[in-house]
């Protein structure tokens, strides 16, 4: 018995990449395959499945108002059809995903829908995914990862000041390069990532934090004009304190032990700026948010820690 198969993620995960190598490798054995997508799809041309890795192929531009399995059904009477690939499902209506059950249990042709399981605004993309959701036989999640290295199940929309898009049409002509995928709590966030945020800084967007003390420029975390990628601790008095989004200061307290010097600033400070007093021996870490955690051995005046076997134990 064929089966219906849904392949989803969220987007930039491969899906129309690793739908063509399947029918790349249905057609190298001789098999007969139909490939649809929806007519609605018209980022590469209506009737194209593309890659971003550069591969492509044509297929039948499907609209609402036509039955897939007629179409197959008839194909199949000419000459027996191998299986029936689907680009871009969650454009699809629900009666055609009836309809592709349909093609698995009365022609025996195996069905392999891709598409997106979500939208931007954390719910179900449409009625199709819903319906494909109760009927499909197998499930298949494409991985892709978020920003921080977790795996990406989630969708941020994002205008092109950096700001997040909680409401509002799911599907924007031509914003494709204003939805990003993220793992969900970088979704409840907002948070679109360095390289995004990067981005929208160097189109002349977003809000922009300043290093008080070398006054260099960097794209904001959250839109928080203080809170900066490499640039998020802050001079108070004669003391610095670092937050998220610092790569040396985060959770930690430094000190200036003999005095502020002339050339560091109140306000902001960058992480270059950091590392160059600690270099110059000026500044002195006084507490951390880690400082419960186990010595590493690296830490050890001699290299090799009183409590080695302790830490070791403790490590495993």
């Amino acid at each position: 018995m064929a089966k219906l198969h849904f392949n989803y993620s969220v987007m930039n995960a491969g899906k129309s990449a690793q739908l063509l190598l399947v029918r790349h490798n249905y057609i190298e054995n001789g098999g007969k395959v139909l490939l649809f997508t929806s007519a609605k799809d018209d980022r590469s041309g209506v009737g194209k499945v593309s890659s971003r890795v550069g591969i492509e192929a044509e297929a039948y531009p499907l609209t609402p108002e036509e039955n897939i399995f007629d179409i197959v059904q008839d194909s199949h009477a000419e000459s027996d059809v191998t299986a029936v690939l689907i680009d871009e499902v969650q454009f699809m209506t629900p009666e055609q995903v009836v309809q592709m059950s349909d093609i698995a249990d009365y022609l025996d042709i195996p069905v392999m829908a891709y598409g997106l399981k979500n939208n931007s605004l954390g719910k179900l993309f449409s009625p199709a995914i819903e319906e494909m959701l109760a009927l499909a036989n197998e499930f298949n999640l494409i991985k892709t990862v978020c920003h921080c290295g977790s795996k990406a199940t989630m969708i941020l929309k994002y205008n092109p000041d950096g700001s997040i898009v909680r409401s509002g049409e799911v599907v924007e002509t031509g914003g494709e390069g204003r939805y990003i995928s993220v793992c969900r709590p970088h979704w409840k966030e907002g948070n679109i990532g360095p390289r995004a945020r990067q981005a929208v800084f160097d189109a002349g967007y977003g809000t922009r934090v300043v290093c008080q003390t070398c006054e260099s420029v960097f794209p904001a975390i959250f839109g928080d004009p203080e809170q900066a990628g490499d640039c998020a601790a802050k001079l108070s008095g004669k003391s610095i304190e670092g937050y998220y989004g610092s790569t040396i200061a985060d959770g930690c307290v430094f000190e200036f032990a003999n005095g502020v010097p002339a050339d560091a600033k109140q306000g902001v400070i960058c992480d270059a700026c950091i590392r160059k007093f600690l270099e110059r021996g000026k500044l002195l870490r006084v507490s951390s948010f880690f400082d419960n955690d186990p010595p590493r051995p690296e830490e050890a005046d001699d290299g090799v820690p009183d409590n080695l076997e302790q830490v070791t134990e403790k490590a495993w």
